[in-house]
């Protein structure tokens, strides 16, 4: 039974992921051939990320109410499969604006309900979770190389039939996934009131969030920067495909690392290494340096979404996993708010070298505020320690360490 429900969560990765790398790594390129420009597509951007912010925490809740998972799946996959076809009929920057709103409320909520779903049924496993993940990096690099070759033939709009196409598939293999426990509503709300004021919560929250402005609204645009510097769509794909490669072995390995390092410091790795990378696009002289950089992508953000989902599965208590999955991908769409508008404008007004290398200066902001927090858990941690000396308080329940923020 455990090698079917393995096999079971390794296609729902797989095709959720093929749909996302036919569709994101050419989708803000499309916009820009619809005449929008960059500080436009910051403008859908910042939309897209309210809606998902304020919409991603409603559908871990629900899902976390009704304990109904194929229910809200089936929903979330009807609406995007929707709202994707209907995106690809905007023309004016109004409609795309308003139609990418209303798109990301559903999407926003797949990706944290698959991620709650696999915690979930890993139980004791939960490290496994990189392994699993990995099956969606695979997926992302047969969707990002497939339509990075079909494009050059049938266009850029081939991307919305991909995405939906592989959002359906999705959808049916979903519907093999079981209901799980309600919790009463009280010890929901208590629950969640509880977790969002733990400074640990709080701290995490920050760091992502001032992280996630840097990556998306340099990556968000990589795109148009390469084919601004006489790149095309195929190398854009061939770049997405490359980086997605790198990210399986990190996957692969992540509970060995999340053992060893515990959450917080696989994060301070992660952002430590966005710092650098981002730098280094700002430093490129040709578009095909950017082959080379994608390299970088699995050893940056790999260990990035490996500690933080595991972090924020860990804050979480029972019968909130789903909203604490929920919240962490509000505060990431959160992010975009501010990430979408600026960069565009630095792309616009400061050209690529701005971008990057502010962008780069805010990922070491991000390095710092979690380096500062990691000091004063310490110190509180020392402090309990000397209180508790005759206690076995600090035990750990998790198969990874609680070294955290």
């Amino acid at each position: 039974m455990q090698r079917g429900n393995d096999l079971h969560f390794k296609s729902l990765q797989f095709s959720i992921w093929l749909a996302v790398g036919s569709f994101w790594p050419f989708i803000y390129v499309y916009y820009s051939q619809l005449g929008l420009s960059a500080t436009q597509v910051g403008l859908v951007i910042t939309a897209s990320s309210l809606a998902g912010t304020l919409a991603a925490p409603y559908w871990g809740s629900l899902k976390d109410r009704l304990g109904r998972v194929r229910l809200v799946l089936t929903i979330l996959s009807a609406g995007a499969i929707l709202l994707c076809m209907v995106l690809s009929a905007q023309r004016s920057v109004a409609g795309v604006v308003g139609v990418a709103a209303l798109f990301a409320i559903f999407t926003s909520g797949i990706l944290p309900l698959l991620d709650s779903s696999l915690l979930n049924m890993l139980g004791e496993r939960r490290a496994h979770y990189g392994a699993f993940r990995a099956w969606g990096t695979i997926g992302f690099v047969a969707g990002s190389a497939l339509i990075g070759v079909l494009i050059d033939r049938l266009g850029t709009h081939i991307i919305f039939a991909a995405y939906a196409l592989g959002v359906l598939v999705f959808a049916l293999l979903a519907q093999r996934l079981p209901d799980v426990p309600v919790t009463p509503g009280l010890a929901r709300r208590a629950g969640l009131i509880a977790m969002i004021r733990q400074p640990d919560w709080l701290l995490f929250a920050l760091s992502v969030f001032v992280l996630w402005i840097s990556v998306m609204g340099a990556l968000g645009f990589l795109g148009i920067v390469v084919v601004q510097m006489g790149g095309d769509q195929r190398l854009i794909g061939l770049a997405a495909t490359i980086a997605a490669l790198t990210e399986i072995p990190f996957f692969q390995y992540s509970s060995r690392i999340l053992r060893r390092l515990g959450p917080g410091r696989m994060l301070a790795f992660a952002m430590g290494l966005y710092v650098l990378r981002l730098a280094l696009y700002g430093l490129m002289p040709s578009p095909g340096w950017v082959l080379g950089l994608a390299l970088l992508q699995g050893a940056s953000y790999g260990p990035f979404l490996a500690g933080a989902v595991a972090y924020a599965d860990q804050l979480a208590p029972a019968g909130l996993k789903a909203t604490g999955q929920g919240l962490l991908a509000s505060v990431m769409s959160l992010s975009n708010l501010v990430a979408g508008l600026a960069a565009g404008w630095l792309l616009d007004h400061a050209g690529r070298s701005g971008l990057f290398f502010t962008t780069s200066a805010t990922a070491l902001a991000a390095l710092a505020l979690l380096g500062l927090g990691t000091l004063r858990a310490r110190s509180l941690r020392a402090r309990r320690a000397r209180a508790l000396s005759q206690t076995s308080a600090f035990g750990d329940k998790h198969d990874y360490p609680q070294s955290s923020t």
